[in-house]
């Protein structure tokens, strides 16, 4: 068999093959860090609504009425139906129809969103330096 032969049968019997798999393999990959990128994208942008959205509600209700007798069980659930309602106009329905697609429970996950929010903000509060002068 001739050298020319033996090279082209190689070529077709091993390399195609191996090039063709790593192509396939090369565009899995890519494909896969594409959609984790976007599902991150989108949960780090309804975190971020959750975030906006409480320090507008904190800022505009809730300090307000904080620390008098209107502050109270009722007036924390407004308070939160604030909150949503503003992360869900933040988000918009391409916002919201992605985070459904990505975490499947969108509701409970703003939810969860604004819990934490609210929790990170009094942390925040409570934790703030005090800063003194000489």
């Amino acid at each position: 068999m001739p050298i020319n032969e033996l090279i082209t049968l190689i070529l077709q019997g091993v390399v195609v093959p191996l090039l063709i798999w790593g192509i396939y393999e090369v565009r899995n990959y890519l494909t896969a860090k594409v959609k984790n990128a976007t599902a991150r994208r989108i949960l780090v942008q309804a975190t971020d609504a959750a975030e906006k959205a409480v320090r507008e509600t904190m800022q505009t209700y809730v300090d307000s009425i904080k620390d008098t007798p209107e502050w109270s069980v009722e007036a924390q659930r407004i308070a939160f139906d604030k909150a949503k309602h503003s992360a869900l106009e933040i988000l918009g329905e391409e916002g919201w129809s992605l985070l459904q697609s990505v975490v499947g429970d969108a509701n409970a996950y703003l939810t969860a969103a604004i819990e934490s929010a609210v929790a990170d903000i009094k942390r925040e509060e409570y934790y703030e330096p005090a800063y003194y002068l000489d």
